[in-house]
């Protein structure tokens, strides 16, 4: 190969991988943080889900203060 093909490839090659490359860094990052707010979006669904089955985040159970049926609640005046 003669010199100035060598120095053509050496300039050119940078410029064509470069924005490929910067697309593949945009993807990833993209996908990295959709599986961060995935992950986050599960911890908290997680989170109300044991509250709603009885259990506060410190795993004490939730209990009512007055065990009693519907028509003991109801507010007399």
């Amino acid at each position: 190969m003669e010199w100035q093909v060598i120095v053509a490839l050496v300039v050119i090659i940078p410029v064509i991988l470069f924005p490929a490359a910067f697309v593949w860094y945009l993807n990833i990052g993209g996908i990295y943080e959709a599986v961060k707010e995935a992950r986050k979006r599960r911890v908290t669904e997680e989170k109300k889900a044991r509250e709603l089955e009885g259990l506060t985040t410190e795993g004490l159970p939730i209990t009512p203060l007055n065990k009693g049926t519907s028509e003991e609640l109801t507010l007399t005046l």
